[in-house]
């Protein structure tokens, strides 16, 4: 205590702990992690935490309140992380904090770079990933001679094949000085792989518009703010600036889910710093209490006026929220439709731009 003082950092005992929690957690999983932290504050700081020293703040949240002085009107902040990503809905007239709603879906950045396999013979099989074909061997000539750097490479190929830690490693050695290899840069370059960035946040943008629409939120929103680590995926498909690009196609599909031209131009805010944002965010806000009422709802997709084109209520719809085994063969035309309306929108989208010119990256070799 005293060491922490004389370095000028204040009283530790008076000091808050701020966590953040996917809203995908329920209650007892809520409850188990905000017991685990009041027994490492008191190992660490020897006394009982006080109510207002741990606090719990949904992970889709804080982002929004990092933006929060340089956006107005309704926002749309999209948190993508490695597993899933996380959502949230503001106007900047509600109370400090509190969403207008928050989601939660098992689509991110391992969609993009992974297997796409959560289980079964196909989950860790680095072999047949086009990211892993295309990229490996220039990684292998990037770190020649490093026994160590080759190694970690060898265990993710040859051990535990998997795709995501393949290009989460080669994005990692982008902030190695001692070499010269930009992975991003090469993505930039490939359009094919560029296709598959494309579709990702098109498919994102369509369930975000299709849960807003049917939460009753009438207007489309002005901002689309990224954060989290694979949110960095967006200046790989835009190079251009202040992602006009994918402004534009979030805009597109919008509005053609909600059947009407917004009011506003869309833009996205996506920050140098995408995974710290969360943490930022929070200490702007100087946040006093947990946040854990704030609704949450989900879209699990379809067409008809049934219930599997309705959006649930975490707390509220548990009961009539359909399970793996309602999935039988009356329903599968359901949500097949609604992945084909997904394409039929991307399409479109496509007959509007050219696709060639906004996949092309112009600069020179990596």
């Amino acid at each position: 205590r005293d060491l922490v003082r004389s370095r000028g950092l204040g009283d530790v005992y008076k000091r808050q702990i701020t966590w953040f929690y996917p809203v995908s957690m329920d209650e007892g999983e809520l409850g188990v992690f905000f017991r685990l932290w009041k027994s490492v504050y008191k190992k660490v700081f020897q006394q009982e935490p006080d109510e207002d020293k741990i606090k719990g703040i949904p992970e889709s949240i804080a982002p929004y309140l990092f933006y929060k002085s340089e956006v107005k009107g309704l926002s749309l902040s999209i948190d993508i992380g490695g597993g899933s990503s996380d959502l949230a809905v503001f106007n900047e007239n509600d109370i400090k904090g509190k969403a207008k709603l928050i989601s939660s879906f098992k689509f991110a950045g391992n969609a993009i770079f992974g297997d796409g396999y959560p289980s079964g013979e196909f989950k860790n099989n680095s072999d047949r990933n086009g990211f892993v074909n295309t990229f490996r061997k220039a990684a292998y000539d990037a770190i020649k001679g490093d026994k160590q750097k080759e190694g970690i490479l060898n265990d993710i190929l040859q051990n535990r094949k998997n795709s995501s830690d393949f290009s989460s490693y080669l994005f990692a050695l982008e902030q190695d000085s001692s070499i010269d290899f930009k992975y991003s840069r090469y993505l930039e370059k490939d359009k094919k792989i560029k296709l598959t960035v494309l579709l990702f946040y098109g498919a994102i943008a369509y369930y975000s518009a299709k849960l807003l629409k049917k939460s009753n939120i009438t207007e489309i929103p002005r901002y689309i703010l990224l954060s989290g680590t694979g949110s960095k995926s967006a200046s790989i498909i835009d190079t251009s600036e202040k992602f006009k690009n994918l402004s534009e196609m979030f805009q597109f599909v919008f509005e053609k889910v909600y059947g009407e031209q917004s009011k506003n131009k869309m833009s996205i805010r996506l920050s140098k710093i995408p995974k710290e944002v969360t943490c930022k965010g929070a200490l702007k806000a100087n946040i006093s209490e947990n946040i854990i009422d704030v609704p949450t709802k989900f879209w699990i997709g379809g067409k008809q006026n049934d219930r599997w084109n309705s959006v649930f209520d975490k707390d509220s719809d548990m009961q009539k929220t359909p399970r793996y085994f309602d999935i039988q063969s009356q329903a599968l035309p359901d949500i097949e439709s609604s992945i084909h309306d997904f394409y039929s929108i991307i399409d479109n989208y496509i007959r509007t731009i050219n696709l060639k010119a906004c996949l092309l990256y112009t600069s020179t070799s990596p």
